[in-house]
C-alpha cells in the first residue's frame, strides 16, 4: 500500500499492565472457530450499533501490578506450569505440546491447566509487538490503522482519534479518510476536537464510486432520522448508491494491515489468532446506516417509477456487489417487495447456510486452541476474510471439494 502524507507524531508507547490484570474472554474448545467465520460476518449479522465488550478490563483488585518482560513468563523458561523437554523425551500422561514446542499439564478432561491465562499471555505478547511494528511503520496507512486500534490496545483514544482525524483531513486516500470517520463515529465524543474536521461529503468525493460513504451522506441529509434534512441532497446520495460499483465500509483493510504485521513464528501463532479474534471484536463496532436506503424504499417509493428503479438497482449494488452479508440480506429483502423470484431470494438464504456450514466444518480441529494446526488453519481462514471479505472467503470454502455449493443467481 503506497506511504500518503506524513503522519502526526504516534503517541509514545505506555506500559501495558501486567498480562494477569486484564481479561480475555474464554474461547476453548470448538467455539472459538465459530469467532473466524462468526465474527467477521456478525460485522454484518448483528446489530451494527451493539458495542463490544471491553477487550481488556481489569481484573479484581489484589492482583501482582508487577510485570514480566514482553509477557514472556508463559514461556517454557520461566513458567511453572510450561517446560521444554529434548525432543527424545516423552510426553507424560497428563502433558501436552503446546504450538512452539513448551509443554504444558492438562486437567481430567484434557484440557491445558491455566490454559485462560496462557491464551491471554500469548495474546498480549502478540499485541504487543503487532502494534509496535504497526506504529512505527514507513507506510502512512499501516500507522492509522495503529492508530485507530490504539483505544483498544494502548487505552489512549482521545490522543490517537484526534492525531487520526488530524491525518486524514488532509489526505487523497479515501482507505485513511474511512479509518478516521470509523474512529471517530465509534466515539460518544465524535463531533469533538479534530474530528470536527471530517464530513461524509468530503468522504464521498474522495471514494465516489463506494456506496457506504454515500449512506453517511444519506444520513446527514435526512436529519440522522429525525425529520427535516435535505431532500436533494438525499435524493442525490441514494442516486449514487444506486449507481455504485461496490459497498465496502473498509473492515476487510484493518484486518489485512494487521495481518501483515503479527508475529508468525509457532510460539506465537495461537495469539496471532486470539489477537485477530479482539480485532473483529473492535471493528464490530463499526456502524453504517443502512437504514437510510430501507427507509427511503417505502411504499411510497415503490410505487412511484423512478424512485422505484432506484431502489431496485439499490437492491443490486447491496446483494451482489458487497462482501457483507448483511447488505446482501437487505439486497435480498428490498428486492423481495420489488418482486424477485422467490428462487432468486432462496438461493441467497442457502448460501448463506451452506457458508456457515462450511467454515465450521473446515475449521474444526481436535485437541487444543493452543495447538499449532487449530492456529494454523483459523489463521489462513482470517487472510482468506481479509483478502475477499466474509461472503468472499465463504464462498472459496465452500466451493473447495467435498463441501455443498450452493451460489446465488
Amino acid at each position: 500500500l503506497a506511504a500518503d502524507a506524513p503522519m502526526n507524531a504516534v503517541p509514545a508507547a505506555e506500559p501495558v499492565p501486567a498480562p494477569w490484570r486484564r481479561h480475555m474472554p474464554h474461547r476453548l474448545g470448538w467455539c472459538v472457530l465459530t469467532a473466524a467465520l462468526a465474527a467477521l460476518t456478525m460485522l454484518l449479522l448483528r446489530n451494527p450499533d451493539t458495542v463490544p465488550t471491553p477487550l481488556v478490563p481489569a481484573s479484581a483488585s489484589g492482583a501482582d501490578d508487577s510485570e514480566p518482560d514482553s509477557a514472556s513468563w508463559w514461556r517454557a523458561d520461566s513458567a511453572p506450569a510450561a517446560r521444554r523437554e529434548p525432543a527424545r523425551a516423552a510426553l507424560a500422561g497428563d502433558e501436552i505440546e503446546i504450538c512452539g514446542g513448551a509443554r504444558v499439564k492438562v486437567d481430567a478432561r484434557g484440557e491445558p491447566e491455566d490454559a485462560q491465562m496462557l491464551t491471554f499471555a500469548m495474546t498480549h505478547e502478540a499485541r504487543q509487538r503487532t502494534y509496535a511494528a504497526m506504529s512505527s511503520s514507513s507506510d502512512a496507512l499501516t500507522r492509522a490503522a495503529a492508530l485507530f486500534l490504539a483505544p483498544a490496545w494502548r487505552e489512549l483514544a482521545p490522543a490517537s482519534r484526534d492525531t487520526l482525524a488530524r491525518t486524514a483531513a488532509s489526505t487523497a486516500d479515501p482507505r485513511l479518510y474511512a479509518l478516521a470517520m470509523h474512529a471517530c463515529g465509534a466515539s460518544a465524543a465524535a463531533q469533538d476536537g479534530a474530528c470536527q474536521m471530517l464530513s461524509a461529503a468530503q468522504w464521498a468525493r474522495l471514494d465516489p464510486a463506494n456506496a457506504v460513504p454515500w449512506m453517511f451522506v444519506a444520513d446527514a441529509a435526512s436529519g440522522g432520522g429525525e425529520g427535516g434534512g435535505d431532500a436533494g441532497a438525499l435524493n442525490e446520495a441514494m442516486y449514487r448508491i444506486a449507481q455504485a460499483s461496490r459497498s465496502d465500509a473498509g473492515e476487510r483493510l484493518v484486518s489485512a494491515l494487521v495481518l501483515a504485521h503479527v508475529p508468525t513464528d509457532d510460539a506465537s501463532l495461537p495469539g496471532t489468532v486470539h489477537l485477530m479474534h479482539e480485532v473483529i471484536d473492535t471493528l464490530s463496532a463499526w456502524t453504517v446506516p443502512r437504514y437510510t436506503v430501507t427507509r427511503f424504499c417505502d411504499d411510497a417509493q415503490l410505487h412511484d417509477p423512478n424512485g422505484r428503479q432506484t431502489c431496485a438497482d439499490m437492491a443490486e449494488v447491496l446483494a451482489l456487489k458487497s462482501t457483507h452479508m448483511l447488505d446482501q440480506r437487505q439486497g435480498a429483502d428490498i428486492g423481495r417487495r420489488l418482486g424477485w423470484a422467490e428462487e432468486r431470494n432462496a438461493s441467497f438464504n442457502a448460501e448463506r447456510d451452506a457458508i456457515g456450514v462450511g467454515v465450521a466444518s473446515s475449521l474444526r480441529v481436535g485437541g487444543s486452541t493452543l495447538g499449532c494446526e487449530w492456529a494454523r488453519r483459523n489463521l489462513a481462514y482470517l487472510h482468506e476474510v481479509a483478502a475477499y471479505g466474509p461472503l468472499g472467503a465463504g464462498r472459496r470454502v465452500v466451493q473447495r471439494p467435498s463441501l455443498p455449493q450452493t451460489a446465488p443467481r
